[in-house]
């Protein structure tokens, strides 16, 4: 199973990561992350401050690409039909009131169904 991890932040949380496994299926990948506790400067971070999870992914390094919105109550999620090819992932959280937090770094992901081993 291929494993990426991706650096995860929120405006001042403290940066953890996000994996991405290969499903073995027509291009499903299965992201998952933990749920932030704490801010950066190791302050508690109330569950109710989240508003939810913003998945970014796109077949450029700098484009646009598509915007998921995740329930702040999963952990994972489920991307269908991943092109082959280069990919692009970026995440963020934001708060109760729909404001965005910091996005994470960028992380390059090339799938090529015929290099991996399920």
């Amino acid at each position: 199973m291929d494993k990426l991890l991706i650096p995860f932040l929120f405006l001042s949380l403290s940066a953890y990561a996000i994996r991405i496994d290969y499903l073995g299926n027509d291009g499903n990948l299965l992201v998952t992350w933990e749920i932030p506790t704490t801010y950066e400067n190791g302050d508690q971070l109330p569950f109710n401050n989240i508003g939810g999870y913003a998945l970014f992914w796109s077949d450029q390094p700098d484009g646009e690409g598509v915007r998921i919105n995740i329930d702040k109550h999963l952990t994972q999620y489920t991307l269908t039909n991943v092109p082959e090819g280069d990919n692009y992932f970026a995440m963020l959280t934001y708060d109760q009131n729909g404001t965005d937090g910091n996005l994470s770094d960028v992380v390059y992901y090339n799938f090529d169904i015929n290099q991996i081993s399920a």
